[in-house]
């Protein structure tokens, strides 16, 4: 059994891969070009990165490890 047997499970990460570049990316250039932000605004983009990315990624933990770890599957 593949380890990606769930149909959702793949665009699900694909899409959470994608958005956790583009928000690196973003940060990255506007970081280089010397644009400081406040501290507010920097804990906002903490907050939502890890509702976006962290949350997920462990909701999806149990499904991605359950076709790994059952015996005899």
């Amino acid at each position: 059994m593949a380890a990606n047997s769930n149909r959702w499970l793949g665009p699900a990460l694909r899409w959470q891969a994608l958005a956790a570049g583009l928000a690196l990316a973003v940060c990255s250039t506007l970081a280089v070009l010397g644009l400081r932000f406040d501290l507010g605004l920097q804990v906002g983009v903490l907050l939502t990165g890890i509702v976006l990315v962290g949350f997920p990624h462990g909701a999806f933990d149990h499904l991605v490890a359950r076709p790994m770890l059952a015996p005899g599957l």
